[in-house]
């Protein structure tokens, strides 16, 4: 399903209850064509931020609280980056698996 940003601009204006309909059969399309195996961590995620925004009904503070929970998940991602080789050796560990790690060290770092 695709659909252009002016329409569903009218759309949300015009019959919010179709509007809200036509996204969610969207987002359930996008979720649907994730890997199997994470189609339920996709699931949950929406629903989570479905609850978190369900609580703000001003259009500006519901639009303040997404870039909120965005920059929080891109916080989130800069951190797991930075602290990538923790995360593969504790996989590791746990996995009792071998790999190899590679370093990504400024060549000032040597």
């Amino acid at each position: 399903m695709k659909y252009d940003f002016d329409y569903l601009k009218n759309l949300y204006i015009e019959d919010p209850k179709k509007f809200k309909e036509i996204t969610g059969a969207m987002i359930d399309d996008v979720i649907n064509s994730a890997r199997e195996d994470q189609r339920e961590i996709y699931r949950a995620k929406q629903w989570r931020l479905d609850h978190d925004l369900s609580k703000v009904h001003d259009p500006i503070e519901r639009m303040n609280r997404m870039v909120s929970i965005f920059w929080k998940g891109v916080n989130e991602f800069v951190t797991v980056t930075k602290n990538l080789d923790c995360v593969v050796k504790t996989t590791v560990k746990e996995d009792k698996a071998s790999c190899n790690i590679v370093d990504f060290k400024k060549k000032s770092d040597d």
